[in-house]
């Protein structure tokens, strides 16, 4: 019996009739986290987000099985950047700038 559709669902040139793992296209869990995570990564006042949101999505994708390299660039950067402020935190205290005396 033929399907009034055109294709049966057994049939070999539809490529994705009968087969498991949901939508096909659809993002496996964590990469889209790890987009945003990796975009408030890279603006240094929001790399706490970022690190947060980048640490989230690699949970996600090592739970699911899958890898996300954005995420752990994420992790990176969002760490060179509190490095970084924390470094000139510390030249501005030893300079005398956080004194209030001017």
């Amino acid at each position: 019996m033929s399907n009034p559709y055109g294709q049966n669902p057994g049939d070999p040139q539809n490529p994705y009739s009968g087969q498991p793992g949901g939508v096909p296209g659809a993002e496996a869990p964590g990469i889209g986290l790890a987009k945003i995570g990796f975009i408030l990564a890279v603006i240094p006042c929001t790399a706490t987000i970022g690190l947060i949101l980048c640490i989230v999505a690699a949970v996600q994708s090592k739970n699911a099985g899958v890898p996300n390299p954005k995420a752990k660039n994420g992790i990176i950067v969002a760490c060179v950047w509190l490095a970084l402020s924390i470094i000139f935190q510390i030249i501005a205290a030893a300079m005398g700038l956080y004194s209030g005396s001017m």
